[in-house]
């Protein structure tokens, strides 16, 4: 499927603009920006550093340089890209974004920080390992993703139907295995101002879910930022990826006042290529 907010490779902004304004105008940008993106989002992903719990090794392949990072405590490891600086986090508080439970924590969170963008956090990358597959629901502001334990398969909702509900938009079925045989499946999510892929591999054996999660289309509103120090180097960076992806004037206003990152951007930041490989060499290794 093509972009058609992209045109040869650059962002139509003509296209953006007139979508946001007609989601203002419907009572705000989530309503245009998912019709777009809700979707195409999925495919985008087929896309300090802290040493312990986990280890880590270098190896090439092809213009790729990879590091391995295992960890032993919960045994697991994949390969990353060695573009991204990594941070591990144990018993993560940013399980409630993916659970139904508010008070659950993740059993680990990973941070990929790309080296080119260490300032926009908003644009990092993520790994969770999530306890109890059952209680799992990735969701956006009008769409979620979980699974049904009478059957185990995994479904789609989006919003909304002519009563106003969520309905079934479809049942997600695994895109590939990883290194130990656990099924992969993608979804991906919409808000007001961003949208993710993810790629997420249940783990019946331990009842965890791992889940990997980058961003895709993403709005940095540099005006809300209340410290004047770290809104000024807001400001800058998004400055500095105009002149970089953009220059022309007429875009200007539209990402560095408004703060819509280029799509091209995000996508060198994070290659969907090597994140289909980090994903597929995924693998749990321990049954302790």
């Amino acid at each position: 499927m093509s972009y058609k907010f992209i045109i040869k490779g650059k962002t139509n902004w003509k296209f953006l603009e007139i979508l946001i304004f007609l989601a203002v105008v419907a009572g705000g940008v989530i309503l245009g920006y998912l019709n777009y993106f809700n979707k195409e989002i999925i495919s985008l992903t087929k896309v300090s550093e802290i040493k312990k719990p986990g280890k880590e090794k270098m190896i090439e392949e092809g213009v790729t340089t990879w590091k391995i990072y295992k960890n032993e405590k919960y045994g697991f490891e994949f390969k990353y890209s060695s573009k991204y600086i990594i941070e591990v986090v144990l018993d993560s508080e940013e399980c409630f974004f993916f659970t139904r439970e508010p008070n659950k924590k993740c059993l680990v969170e990973i941070i990929f920080k790309p080296k080119e963008q260490l300032i926009l956090e908003e644009l990092y990358g993520h790994f969770y390992l999530i306890p109890d597959i059952n209680n799992v629901e990735i969701a956006g502001q009008l769409m979620y993703t979980q699974v049904d334990p009478k059957d185990n398969k995994w479904r789609y909702y989006e919003c909304c139907d002519r009563e106003n509900n969520y309905y079934l938009k479809e049942i997600l079925k695994p895109w590939a295995l990883t290194q130990s045989g656990e099924e992969i499946f993608k979804t991906g999510t919409c808000g007001s101002h961003e949208c993710f892929g993810y790629d997420f591999i249940p783990y019946h054996l331990k009842n965890w879910t791992a889940l990997f999660k980058f961003p895709g289309g993403r709005r940095i509103r540099c005006g809300l930022i209340e410290d004047s120090s770290k809104k000024s180097q807001c400001y800058s960076e998004l400055n500095r990826i105009w002149k970089k992806y953009s220059g022309n004037e007429d875009e200007r206003e539209m990402i560095i006042e408004q703060g819509w990152i280029p799509f091209e951007y995000i996508s060198d930041l994070h290659n969907g290529e090597d994140i289909d490989e980090m994903v597929r060499s995924f693998k749990f290794f321990s049954e302790k």
